[in-house]
């Protein structure tokens, strides 16, 4: 099936729906830089304004889509859950992983709400392309696929190793970052087909500014040792500790909180405290911040292959349990990243044992996001949809 030009349907259906979940920022950042890949092609065009944008290729919120209460619901459960590692990693590994009836229940319940939720917006019907990078959007891809004539359900799993949910019949397309990704996911189903492509990355992190340039926006001496640390949107782990643990060994620090008001006041102090602290909410510009820095201290996750992009070193701190745990394993084995267990005594010897590593940081395997696009629209060519 080949859609018909933007123009032919303005303010129409959809072409394409992509599936994220607000459970963390990093499948987010992955909706978008698919969303944008796409501009261009014969699926959507090349729309003149981001209302346009947004009305052919519209960006779902799965745990939004599960009603105010569901929403409520889902994000509390999923942060009691991250805080209770034994609990996390007893789903994660008996349920998800193994194919247990608690998570496959689950599944089925959430993917009909979102349907329905769908419907009434008038997002169910008549696209081209249903993406999931979420894995609660993976049977609601699965039965958009199988509702619109012609159209393809595929899905993204940017985890260095997918589980059960990630997987269901009728899904045309699998998109893995991975050779580990591709046979785990060939455990749930020999038969799929699998693309493997370089992680996605934001355009702004190939074309980072200088260390120079960065050192002198946040106020950081060129001559001195800098670390970012940053745990998520969420700022989980011991992050006003190991800054605290950071400056006194000697390092000026770039301290994210993100949502984490609490930890945003723990850290405004230590910054009053100390000059070599350097508080942030939110960071609103990451790639310099990245760029300013010696080494990233991160939790597994999106953020990491941003590190890489901009060519940093990694301390990978293990705040989040199940598949992330998974993530930090491959950072260390495959991008040859430091870890460090959720202590500050740890990180703190997390980012000793990434500067001594000699060897500059391995190339990213694309240099610009035009190549990234390029990866991308050529795994999705044998659907006929570009």
């Amino acid at each position: 099936m080949t859609a018909a030009p933007l123009s032919a349907r303005r303010h129409s259906v959809p072409q394409a729906v992509i599936l994220s979940g607000s459970i963390g920022r990093g499948h987010d950042t992955v909706a978008e830089v698919c969303r944008r890949a796409l501009v261009g092609t014969s699926l959507i065009g090349s729309p003149d304004t981001d209302g346009e944008l947004d009305a052919a290729a519209p960006v779902c919120d799965c745990i939004e889509l599960l009603g105010p209460i569901g929403a409520r619901v889902a994000h509390r459960v999923f942060r009691t859950a991250i805080s209770l590692p034994t609990v996390y990693d007893g789903f994660h590994f008996a349920q998800l992983r193994a194919e247990g009836p608690l998570a496959r229940g689950g599944d089925g319940a959430s993917a009909r709400r979102i349907l329905r939720a769908l419907e009434r917006r008038g997002l169910a019907d008549g696209m081209a392309l249903a993406l999931a990078v979420f894995p609660t959007g993976a049977p609601v891809a699965a039965a958009l696929g199988g509702r619109n004539r012609g159209a393809k359900a595929v899905v993204f799993c940017t985890d260095a190793t997918a589980h059960s949910r990630w997987v269901h019949e009728s899904i045309d397309l699998y998109l893995v970052t991975g050779e580990l990704a591709a046979a785990s996911l060939r455990r749930y189903e020999p038969q799929a087909e699998i693309a493997v492509l370089p992680p996605p990355v934001r355009p702004e992190f190939y074309e980072a500014t200088t260390m120079g340039e960065a050192r002198a926006r946040f106020g950081v001496p060129l001559d001195a040792s800098c670390v970012l640390l940053v745990s998520g949107g969420w700022g989980l782990g011991p992050v006003a500790e190991a800054t605290r643990a950071l400056a006194a060994a000697g390092h000026h620090v770039l301290a994210v909180s993100g949502s984490n008001l609490p930890l945003r006041r723990r850290l405004d102090e230590l910054a009053r405290q100390d000059c070599r602290v350097h508080s942030f909410g939110y960071c609103h510009d990451m790639p310099a911040a990245i760029s300013a820095a010696d080494v990233v201290v991160s939790a597994a996750g999106q953020t990491c292959n941003e590190v890489h992009a901009v060519g940093r070193r990694l301390a990978v701190l293990d705040s989040v349990p199940g598949h992330g745990r998974e993530n930090l394993l491959s950072e260390v084995a495959v991008r040859g990243a430091a870890a460090a267990s959720p202590s500050a005594k740890s990180v703190v010897k997390g980012v000793a044992a990434a500067l001594e590593v000699s060897d500059p940081p391995p190339p990213w395997p694309v240099g610009s996001a035009g190549e990234w696009r390029a990866c991308f629209l050529r795994a999705l060519e044998p659907l006929g949809l570009l």
